[in-house]
């Protein structure tokens, strides 16, 4: 797969519109088993190890209830069992809140998203389709004014798991849902839930990705669920955000069991969000997270301004071109990067021996070699285990484009089903 790309190749935020198991991760552990010792020792991904191998397109054609124009939203790698197929699933226009659709990826890929054109071009499995049945403001259906997007889409065990925030809430409670794999089938949406046992359980929470099935035991379930820097600062993770859950309890109850295991409040902010600096401010967007099997290294992915910090309009703060629209942090120029955690710390707030802000990221480094949109931000970030690809959505306009990155010195892991998880 892929072969011939990879030879050659404050107070609040201003607001910006901007097919049936799991992702394919080996989840296989039973809480209270014992920990692999191997595991706590087992390697740190370093920026080397993450390289550009090239990109592809989506259509611009309208697909069902929206297009991929715009989109990209909850990006989420899934490979179906029953053909085997290795396919994304997203959130599509901005305009259409909540509208999914299935993609395959295709078999080889372009050298640079930079010649759009001649990028291959994936084939759509699914139409799009409102997966929330008409709920998608039901997140927060007292301020419907401010638009809610899904911003983390997991499958799972046969169901499709998913993730949304209110673009500029004070007061939603709830955030995860579930629906069936098949988009156009009504009447299978269950939602919306709320964490108990985490930080800001409301907002804190959109993208997904799984926790390899070795580290399950240590970190009390199978998957983790975050969200950072969105509008309400007082709402959200001042920096990257996890918290640990089951996806089977998602519609078993009222409440989603859940711990989280990284957050950062206003009293304890990665770095001060209003200053110059490699790592954090009120620039800064977090479009999701992976974590490699054979590792102990928990990635997220997302865009940040590097330059001098700035808070007003694009004129006001040095003609910022890639936020004209934006009153409210600048901080020219902006990267696409990526904040690796050590999974020790994580596992250490879980059980109790470090504050939940207390993990910091022992690297910090730019995702160099796809082309930049012009745009600061990360749509979705997702990862296939079993090939070692890191796709990326950027916040894209109407070129749509998925880029790729392969993620070496890891061993490949074949997807077989979770037993016995329960978070605690």
């Amino acid at each position: 797969m892929f072969g011939s790309a990879i030879k050659s190749g404050q107070g609040a935020r201003a607001k910006r519109l901007p097919l049936s198991i799991a992702l394919c991760a080996t989840v296989i552990s039973v809480v209270g088993a014992p920990a692999h010792a191997a595991t706590t020792t087992a390697r740190l991904i370093q920026p080397a190890d993450v390289t550009y191998v090239g990109a592809f397109r989506m259509t611009t054609a309208t697909v069902g209830g929206s297009s991929f124009l715009y989109g990209g939203r909850g990006l989420s790698y899934y490979k179906d069992p029953a053909t085997g197929k290795r396919t994304l699933f997203m959130q599509g226009h901005g305009y259409k809140p909540g509208q999914v659709a299935q993609i395959e990826i295709p078999a080889s890929l372009g050298a640079s998203s930079s010649n759009w054109d001649s990028l291959p071009e994936a084939k759509v499995l699914q139409n799009f389709s409102d997966v929330t049945e008409g709920h998608v403001n039901d997140v927060d259906p007292t301020n419907t004014s401010n638009a809610t997007y899904v911003t983390g889409l997991l499958g799972y065990n046969g169901r499709l798991i998913v993730g949304a925030t209110n673009t500029y809430s004070f007061s939603q409670k709830v955030s995860h849902g579930v629906s069936g794999l098949t988009l156009s089938t009504s009447g299978d949406w269950k939602g919306w839930y709320g964490f108990s046992g985490a930080e800001a359980p409301s907002r804190a929470l959109g993208w997904m990705g799984l926790i390899p099935g070795d580290w399950q035991s240590a970190f009390g379930g199978p998957a983790l669920t975050g969200q950072c820097c969105v509008s309400v600062i007082s709402t959200t993770s001042q920096g990257p955000s996890a918290t640990v859950f089951n996806p089977d309890d998602v519609g078993k109850s009222s409440s989603i069991p859940g711990k989280t295991v990284l957050f950062y409040p206003t009293s304890n902010l990665l770095r001060d969000g209003s200053t110059q600096n490699d790592v954090y401010n009120l620039t800064t967007r977090v479009g999701g997270v992976f974590f490699p099997p054979n590792t102990r290294s928990v990635i997220f992915v997302g865009g940040h301004g590097i330059g001098k910090y700035c808070y007003g309009t694009a004129a006001e703060c040095g003609n910022d071109q890639a936020m004209p629209d934006v009153k409210g942090p600048h901080a020219q120029p902006y990267r696409y990067q990526v904040w690796a955690y050590d999974a020790n710390d994580l596992v250490a707030v879980k059980s109790g021996s470090k504050a939940v802000y207390a993990p910091q990221p022992y690297a910090v480094w730019e995702l160099k070699g796809m082309s930049h949109s012009g745009n600061p931000n990360i749509s979705g970030a997702t990862y296939d285990p079993e090939g070692g690809f890191l796709f990326i959505t950027q916040d894209y306009g109407e070129k749509p484009t998925v880029e790729v990155y392969k993620v070496s010195g890891v061993a490949q892991v074949a997807p077989s089903p979770p037993t016995g998880v329960t978070v605690q």
